[in-house]
């Protein structure tokens, strides 16, 4: 695990941007298509806005968000729309933003998986007290998608499973703050943990205040 710590949110945002557009890069040189596992919520967007700036070949870019919310696809709640609102523009209008339920459909592994964190340790909608937890980090499960339900949300969610989120070159995961960087440092027994203690995939944690 590589911990970077940036000057502000603007940098660590940027920073973000660029290394999600090398790994894409790497794999367009390579490979016809190339895939980005995306998170969702609001800390994201200026990463995402940032990375639209990117001179991709963005037609071959296949973008799926990490969860989602049991909402409409036009619902401002959907991580879905977050992404189409906040990535397809400048460069990266082409690019291809999957419904989470296609997953199975994208080209894998992913050129590199986004997750940002929250103040209880979930990343996605892998939250501590999920009922389906153990399953849903297990690295040797099949599943990658899994419905889940948690008191930090009246809304039923949809989540990619760590399984499928570490089917991946690398994880990148970006958190805002003191509090999460102490959970990154000292996770405990919270979800989280379970990223940063596997070795399937290497993870890279970008942090500001």
């Amino acid at each position: 695990m590589t911990l970077i710590q940036a000057e502000d949110r603007a940098s660590a945002s940027q920073q973000a941007a660029n290394r999600i557009a090398t790994a894409l890069a790497r794999d367009l040189a390579t490979k016809p298509l190339a895939s980005f596992i995306a998170s969702g919520g609001t800390t994201p967007i200026e990463c995402y806005r940032a990375l639209a700036k990117a001179e991709l070949d963005w037609s071959r870019v296949h973008v799926i968000p990490s969860d989602e919310r049991e909402v409409p696809l036009d619902d401002d709640q959907r991580n879905s729309k977050m992404l189409r609102q906040s990535l397809r523009q400048c460069y990266a209008g082409s690019c291809v933003i999957h419904e989470i339920e296609d997953f199975n459909a994208l080209p894998k592994p992913a050129a590199i998986t986004l997750l940002g964190m929250g103040e209880d340790g979930h990343f996605a909608s892998i939250f501590p007290d999920i009922s389906e937890l153990n399953r849903a980090v297990d690295l040797s499960t099949t599943d990658s998608l899994l419905a889940v339900q948690t008191t930090a949300s009246a809304l039923r969610r949809t989540t990619l499973t760590l399984s499928a989120l570490c089917n991946s070159q690398q994880v990148l995961i970006l958190a805002y703050g003191e509090k999460k960087l102490g959970l990154l440092t000292q996770p405990d027994d919270l979800p989280i943990q379970h990223v940063l203690a596997q070795t399937k995939t290497p993870v890279e944690i970008i942090w500001s205040p």
